[in-house]
């Protein structure tokens, strides 16, 4: 998958959770106590997975481009360089404040560590039936490890998590350092368990075998590469499923279409009101200049000359204005395309000749009609005038 062009980035995905399954015990575990130290003070909650209010708590892993530094609600004074955070409804249950100067908590939560195959029945009891449906798959293994994680801030109330299905009760802590707390557990685990491999001729030992992710987390560079990354992630293999945080892709695309059309109308009317204005200013500029034009008439300049010397400034005029434009257009293409986050606009070639063909109508129809009016002026009527 990492071949695939452009791919901004990928990360495996996975969770550290206060419910799972024991390697080391062997059977499930449904309960965590989660110490929380704030200004010194140590207080402890526990999550049981049968209690609603405190059912389940779930570490999972933020990566760079999701941004969750921008949807801080408060942070602490006293600011930590991992910058992990709480979810809304996880601070609500700690009961944590923006007066909380100096906020850690400490849990001792299942780290996955190996995996083991698992099969599921469903209709079990339509088996004479034919309608029982066996699925097979693999779960995570997982030992149980303390961390102390100090805690930056507290996240919006709109911030949550589409990717887990543990609830609200999250902790946001940057990938690299969940890879960080996954690689110590595993070196934990593979010093407790050296020289003592799976026997599989033995069927109280669980059967266990090299931890993998089973999800992966894509960034595309674009928003324009979208479809494509996701029509090539499902051809490396028919197992794998690709789904877009775009709920619907053709709604999206035919929003932008609509925000395409827009900024197309108003491109326009801005346009003609350039137009009428250039219009304006250069028809006056060169009517004004009828003194002059008598001048160099009355000192031998005719008609000819007097019109190539006006041509002549408009046509640095028009250069003039061309430039200015394309300095405004991509400029303006750069900043709409970085506030999508995609290729919303294009500037190419294309699009500098249309602006040097305004610029040439804008500035070169005004100033010849003015210039073939000055040239029928006669210098002795001017200066009478």
């Amino acid at each position: 998958i990492s071949d695939i062009e452009n791919i901004e980035s990928i990360e495996p995905y996975f969770e550290f959770r206060s419910t799972g399954f024991l390697i080391d015990q062997g059977k499930a575990y449904n309960a965590v106590e989660l110490e929380i130290i704030r200004n010194g003070n140590l207080q402890t909650i526990v999550f049981n997975n049968e209690d609603q209010h405190t059912n389940n708590l779930v570490i999972v892993p933020y990566y760079q481009e999701q941004r969750l530094e921008k949807q801080v609600l408060f942070n602490f004074s006293d600011s930590h360089s991992d910058n992990i955070y709480l979810s809304n409804h996880l601070a609500k249950q700690l009961a944590v404040t923006e007066n909380d100067g100096d906020l850690a908590i400490s849990i001792e939560i299942g780290v996955p560590v190996r995996t083991t195959a698992i099969e599921m029945t469903v209709n079990e009891h339509a088996e004479s039936s034919g309608l029982e449906t066996k699925y097979t798959g693999d779960i995570d293994c997982s030992i149980l490890q303390k961390l102390r994680l100090p805690i930056a801030g507290v996240l919006n109330p709109g911030v949550s998590s589409t990717f887990t299905s543990q609830g609200n009760n999250v902790i946001y802590v940057p990938v690299s350092l969940m890879k960080q707390y996954q690689q110590a557990a595993r070196a934990v685990y593979e010093l407790q368990n050296e020289g003592q491999p799976d026997d599989p001729a033995n069927p109280a030992t669980l059967q266990t075998k090299e931890w993998r992710p089973s999800a992966f987390i894509v960034y595309a560079k674009s928003y324009n590469d979208l479809g494509t990354i996701m029509r090539k992630i499902s051809s490396v293999d028919s197992n794998l499923v690709s789904k877009s945080n775009f709920q619907d892709v053709e709604a999206m695309n035919q929003m932008l279409t609509n925000v395409k059309n827009t900024i197309t109308w108003i491109s326009l009317i801005v346009l003609l009101i350039f137009i009428v204005l250039m219009t304006i200013i250069f028809t006056n500029h060169v009517l004004s200049r009828n003194f002059e034009a008598a001048v160099l008439k009355a000192n031998g300049l005719t008609q000819g000359e007097m019109l190539k010397l006006i041509l002549t400034e408009s046509l640095l005029n028009i250069l003039t204005t061309c430039a200015i434009s394309v300095v405004i257009s991509l400029a303006l293409t750069l900043l709409i395309n970085k506030l999508f986050n995609f290729t919303l606009l294009q500037f190419n070639l294309l699009t500098a000749g249309q602006l040097l063909l305004v610029s040439a109508l804008a500035i070169l129809g005004p100033t010849l009609a003015s210039a073939l009016t000055i040239n029928r002026f006669k210098p002795d009527q001017v200066f009478r005038n």
